[in-house]
């Protein structure tokens, strides 16, 4: 409750600068929360200013996003995350295969707090020869997200370049995911950056409603550089 009151004191005062709208200091308090939970901190830093104490100072804050490997220390933010940003629960076995995902496996970084993690794998052969599938070498998205309050900060599109920099540099012909059906705000995200449903995978999800998902399916164009590996690997 003296947690609460704090914030919301904060808020209150921010209130009077006319520069600063109601959404983005309620967007920033939700950050300030998020932060609390993952972390057990108090960091009362916002976008665009700090607080301090009853207040504020207009002073910039330098934002800094970045990708990080997923090890032991950190298994367990990654977890927490999953359980703040997804419907979805995810076994043991499921954090522990991130532990060998090596590239395939990241944190994303704000100002060096965890905010977000991508999860991928490569596609297994039943699935790459089954419809509507093509052939190739396939990527399959298992999780990719951000907390609420970072998602203007293209964190998503940073986890999301990094996926796709690793398919070209891998030689994967294509990457795919699932997403609940009535996730506008993923599928829009998702078709803007090339990529299309091409089927409906009925109740598959379980526990949650809408148990229906789209899949999505964006087609890479190999580079020069990865052809070649390819086909040294080949030889």
């Amino acid at each position: 409750m003296t947690l609460c009151i704090f914030l919301l004191s904060n808020l209150t005062v921010s209130l009077g600068l006319r520069w600063i709208t109601i959404v983005e200091r309620s967007m920033a308090l939700l950050s300030i929360i998020f932060r609390f939970l993952l972390s057990g901190r108090l960091i009362v830093d916002f976008p665009g200013g700090l607080f301090f104490g009853n207040s504020f100072s207009p002073k910039m804050v330098q934002v800094q996003t970045e990708l990080g490997g997923i090890t032991k220390h950190n298994l367990k933010m990654v977890k927490r995350l999953n359980q703040v940003i997804f419907p979805v629960s995810y076994n043991d076995q499921f954090y522990n295969d991130l532990l060998k995902a090596g590239d395939m496996a990241k944190l994303a970084f704000y100002n060096d707090l965890a905010v977000g993690a991508v999860c991928c794998r490569p596609e297994t052969p039943a699935a790459v020869t089954a419809p509507p599938f093509s052939e190739g070498k396939r990527l399959y998205i298992m999780t990719l997200g951000c907390l609420a309050p970072y998602r203007r900060h293209k964190i998503g599109t940073l986890m999301l370049e990094h996926v796709l920099a690793l398919c070209q540099k891998e030689g994967y012909t294509a990457v795919t995911l699932h997403v609940q059906v009535n996730n506008e705000a993923a599928l829009d995200f998702y078709k803007k950056s090339g990529f299309e449903v091409i089927s409906k995978s009925d109740q598959y999800y379980k526990r949650i409603e809408p148990a229906d998902a789209f899949l999505l399916e964006k087609k890479i164009v190999p580079t020069k550089n990865s052809d070649s590996s390819t086909n040294k690997a080949a030889a």
